[in-house]
């Protein structure tokens, strides 16, 4: 039985956290996650961890299916979740782990987060699965994800290709978006996703070609 290492507990309030290289964001969550080798250990809020196993060897001998490489890209105190991209033999993308429960949503890019933190957003452009949506926007409550909003393109129309360009404000998404015209030449335009009354409204920024 793998024998699981001590985690530190936190002493003292953590501001939010994000990191290109793993080791910074280790070095400043005061305990909350922990690396040994090939392990990524998490700490939840009931005292278990949440553990991420590398497969490196994998990697290197070009085995594509169990090839995987984790790596913890942030914490964001506020809604207590934990960032952990991941890079496989092809492809990569994140997951967004909550501290409170161990309930994980699962990404194809990195997540974009609110100001406040209450909410996020990623766009799926992953070429070699299928896509589960283009654009989506998440929230956490009490440890449970919730989706405030997707968007798909439509099965009739030429495949749309979407980026999250950032938020301005809490209630307001930049995106951009990808669409190939008659001679399939991809044609870009900017739009927005805007969070009202009645929910999230996305303004198409031009009609989709048929």
């Amino acid at each position: 039985m793998l024998g699981l290492p001590a985690l530190a507990q936190s002493t003292s309030p953590l501001m939010e956290v994000s990191c290109e290289r793993e080791a910074e964001c280790l070095a400043r969550l005061n305990g909350l996650a922990k690396r040994e080798g090939e392990l990524l250990f998490l700490r939840l809020e009931n005292g278990k961890s949440e553990i991420y196993l590398d497969d490196r060897q994998a990697c290197k001998d070009d085995n594509a299916s169990d090839c995987v490489k984790y790596k913890l890209r942030a914490y964001r105190p506020d809604q207590k979740l934990f960032v952990v991209g991941y890079s496989l033999y092809e492809g990569s993308g994140a997951n967004v782990v909550s501290a409170k429960s161990g309930r994980t949503v699962f990404l194809t890019n990195l997540p974009v987060f609110s100001p406040n933190g209450r909410f996020f957003a990623a766009a799926d452009s992953d070429p070699h699965y299928e896509r589960k949506y283009e654009i989506a926007v998440w929230s956490f409550v009490s440890g449970k994800a919730k989706q405030e909003f997707t968007y798909s393109t439509p099965k009739t129309a030429r495949e749309e290709s979407w980026e999250v360009l950032g938020w301005d404000g809490n209630d307001r998404i930049k995106l951009k978006v990808g669409i190939p015209d008659d001679a399939y030449e991809m044609q870009e335009s900017e739009t927005k996703l805007v969070r009202t009354k009645q929910g999230w409204k996305l303004n198409w920024p031009l009609p989709n070609s048929k």
